[in-house]
């Protein structure tokens, strides 16, 4: 009995010996880490992700048209983002962008217009809000395609607005003929 009492008091020992080493091994280690100069890792460089989602609907063969040809008006103001990566902080001052298809005749002999390409350095396609409207009427949830008829080669102005997650905005415009 005596032995097992011995062994169990040993063991006990040793124990609390391991125990106090390492606790005081930790405690000298954060004050150790507490006492140095951290320096913050750089920002990383963070790109678009291009979205290659196909075409709901068939249409015949019809070339973008770039924004560049468009009206654009962007109001853009600067707010800071948190991103994926811990601790840094991105400022999104860019606006969305986007194109134009069109004008093309539909099935039932109608002129049609659609925007393509809509997407932002940094809010994913789906988060983006989106409307339009044709011949500055109200505006409205943005539609695959905007149709209409009307007297041949009368004109009519279509505009997209397109808004990211931090308030930047782009309105581009499109004049087109019925054709």
């Amino acid at each position: 009995m005596l032995k097992n009492i011995i062994v169990l008091a040993s063991g006990t020992v040793i124990t609390m010996l391991i125990l106090g080493l390492s606790s005081g091994v930790l405690t000298t280690w954060v004050k150790d880490l507490s006492n140095r100069n951290v320096v913050p890792a750089p920002s990383p460089i963070i790109e678009p992700i291009a979205s290659t989602k196909p075409s709901s609907t068939s249409q015949p063969s019809r070339s973008p048209v770039s924004t560049k040809q468009a009206i654009t008006k962007v109001k853009s103001t600067p707010k800071p983002i948190v991103t994926k990566a811990v601790g840094s902080i991105v400022t999104d001052q860019q606006a969305p962008t986007m194109n134009f298809e069109g004008p093309w005749k539909n099935g039932e002999s109608q002129t049609c217009v659609k925007v393509v390409n809509i997407s932002d350095n940094i809010t994913q396609s789906d988060r983006l809000t989106k409307s339009e409207r044709m011949d500055n009427n109200d505006w409205r949830d943005l539609h695959s395609e905007y149709c209409l008829s009307g007297n041949r080669n009368d004109t009519h102005k279509y505009q997209v607005r397109v808004k990211d997650e931090q308030g930047n905005e782009a309105t581009s415009t499109f004049t087109f003929p019925i054709l």
